[in-house]
């Protein structure tokens, strides 16, 4: 079987090694099929709770304030600050998205929307052939 190769589930050919077919079929016979699934991460957050409630309360503050400029507040009075999406991310799971009123502000998705195909056109009259001469 370590030999050949074989199709994985999105259709890659790979080998696998005599030390996972192994270890797999170790897992088997003393778990059934349910040992081979692999088990969720646990990822322990690295940064420190505090630093993203003072995010949180700046944001609060005032809602319209982006995870940029919240990072440079953070790097100019703490001396540093963790990464943008890092921000982005508590700020959803806290449910601080969006500007204005804490995300309760109109929505800019929409404007453009055509019910169908050809309702809705955009044109660039900037530049172009000219058309009927000087």
């Amino acid at each position: 079987m370590a030999a050949k190769e074989h199709t994985d589930p999105f259709g890659r050919q790979v080998k696998v090694s005599r030390g996972t077919i192994d270890r797999w079929t170790r897992d088997y016979r003393r778990g059934g099929f349910a040992a081979l699934v692999p088990e969720l991460r646990k990822a322990v957050p690295r940064t420190p709770p505090e630093v993203l409630e003072l995010a949180a309360a700046l944001k609060r503050e005032q809602p319209g304030r982006t995870a940029a400029q919240i990072q440079r507040i953070l790097r100019t009075t703490q001396g540093w600050s963790p990464t943008q999406r890092t921000l982005q991310r508590h700020f959803v799971t806290a449910g601080l998205t969006g500007t204005g009123t804490g995300g309760g502000g109109t929505s800019v998705f929409g404007r453009f929307e055509a019910t169908c195909g050809n309702e809705l056109w955009t044109g660039d009259a900037l530049h172009g052939p000219e058309i009927g001469g000087p």
